[in-house]
C-alpha cells in the first residue's frame, strides 16, 4: 500500500514538509537511526552529517529507499528517477554526494527564482533593463 502523498501537494517541492509519520528515517547497516528528514532540505542536511554508512543501508538488495520515498510521498517522480540511477559505488562518500547533489538539484528547480516567481523588487538590474539603456 503506497503512503498517502503529502497534504500541501500544491506547494513547490522545496516549501513541502511531510508529517512525522511519513519522514524519512535515516539508519545505519544495523538498523540505527542517525536523522529524520520530514523534508528535502531535512534530508539533504541529514545526508551530510550522516556516515557513508547510512547510504549502503538505503540502497541495499536493489532497492533504493531515497527513490521510493521522494516519488510516494512528495510525488516528485523526476527526482525519483534520477535517485533510481544511482547505485553503490565501492566508496560509499561518491554514492552519497551524488545522492545530496539529486535532491540540492531538485530543490534548487523548486525554488521560485527558478520558477521565474520572484516578485518585482527582487529582480536584478539586468532582469528589469532587459532591452533598455542603463544610464
Amino acid at each position: 500500500m503506497l503512503p498517502e502523498r503529502v497534504n500541501n501537494s500544491n506547494l513547490p517541492l522545496c516549501d513541502k514538509v511531510l508529517p512525522d509519520e511519513k519522514a524519512f528515517w535515516l539508519k545505519k547497516n544495523d538498523y540505527t537511526p542517525v536523522a529524520k528528514a520530514n523534508s528535502i532540505k531535512d534530508m539533504i542536511e541529514a545526508l551530510r552529517k550522516s556516515p557513508p554508512q547510512v547510504v549502503q543501508h538505503h540502497l541495499r538488495h536493489g532497492v533504493n529507499d531515497f527513490a521510493r520515498w521522494t516519488k510516494e510521498c512528495f510525488g516528485a517522480d523526476l527526482l525519483s528517477r534520477e535517485l533510481e540511477a544511482i547505485t553503490l559505488d565501492p566508496d560509499s562518500r561518491i554514492t552519497q554526494s551524488k545522492i545530496i547533489a539529486a535532491f540540492e538539484r531538485a530543490l534548487s528547480a523548486s525554488e521560485p527564482a527558478a520558477r521565474g516567481l520572484l516578485p518585482p523588487w527582487a529582480k536584478t538590474p539586468t532582469q528589469t533593463t532587459l532591452g533598455k539603456k542603463r544610464i
